[in-house]
């Protein structure tokens, strides 16, 4: 079975019902779920827009990783993205990002693993350092920890509520 690590995002509609609903989806297909913490963030690209609720998941599951961008697209639409239609990097009712598959890294038309975006987002390296605090990427000597240390002032709160 394959090592996944899923980012989490949403600041629109209640997200923590989102979350609960969406992860409840998730099991169909990815077994041995831990999940990080939960935290609050502001956004980082469009600033105009309400804070961020966001966590990682971490399992194991059998899909590619095509399979696995096919089945976390589905969710997102299922609780009301529509891409077609909204502002990138803009609210969303729910974002999931594949972070890490495996060791594997991708590069396709549609997917690129490890996420690019991992290495300057605090809400995303703090959950994934909560889940695996010697966690490095594919490729890369350094430690997860190295790149959240310059990115840790961008205003990322833990919520002592658990998601589910």
């Amino acid at each position: 079975m394959i090592q996944v690590y899923l980012g989490f995002g949403s600041n629109t509609g209640d997200s923590r019902i989102i979350f609960k609903d969406a992860i409840h989806d998730i099991e169909e297909h990815i077994h041995e779920i831990r999940l990080s913490p939960l935290y609050s963030s502001k956004p980082l690209y469009v600033t105009d827009q309400p804070d961020f609720l966001n966590f990682v998941l971490s399992g194991k599951t059998t899909l590619s990783s095509q399979e696995l961008l096919q089945f976390t697209q589905h969710i997102e639409t299922k609780y009301g993205r529509n891409r077609a239609v909204e502002i990138k990097k803009g609210p969303r009712t729910l974002d999931i990002d594949i972070l890490l598959y495996d060791d594997e890294q991708v590069f396709t038309d549609n997917l690129i693993i490890p996420h690019p975006g991992i290495k300057e987002r605090a809400f995303v390296l703090l959950p994934l350092l909560k889940l695996n605090p010697t966690l490095k990427l594919p490729g890369d000597a350094k430690y997860l920890k190295d790149y959240y240390d310059a990115c840790k002032h961008q205003g990322i709160y833990e919520i002592l509520e658990s998601i589910i």
